[in-house]
């Protein structure tokens, strides 16, 4: 269902899983890699995602040219975050 794709900034490259839903997005969604990467796991979780309505991004945060160059100084915290679960991963849905 998703594909790979590359995100560019002024900073370097990203690369990323991006899977999209079918007709309208409800939102969006980050899926956050585990240790091992953007594996067939983290694709699967981010599909799912997307099969429930949500656009979703799973970016490749140790195989950039950023990854290497970026400092956190500076960084603010999100002025609210949202914690979802896929509806497979929820028992009885």
């Amino acid at each position: 269902m998703g594909e790979d794709i590359r995100l560019k900034s002024k900073a370097g490259e990203l690369g990323a899983y991006l899977a999209t839903p079918k007709g309208g997005a409800k939102g969006g969604v980050v899926v956050i890699q585990e240790i091992f990467g953007v594996n067939h796991h983290i694709r699967a979780v981010t599909d799912q995602f997307a099969a429930d309505g949500y656009l979703a991004l799973a970016p490749r945060f140790f195989s950039s040219s950023i990854a290497a160059s970026t400092s956190c100084t500076g960084l603010s915290r999100p002025s609210s975050v949202t914690y979802l679960r896929p509806s497979a991963m929820v028992s009885g849905v």
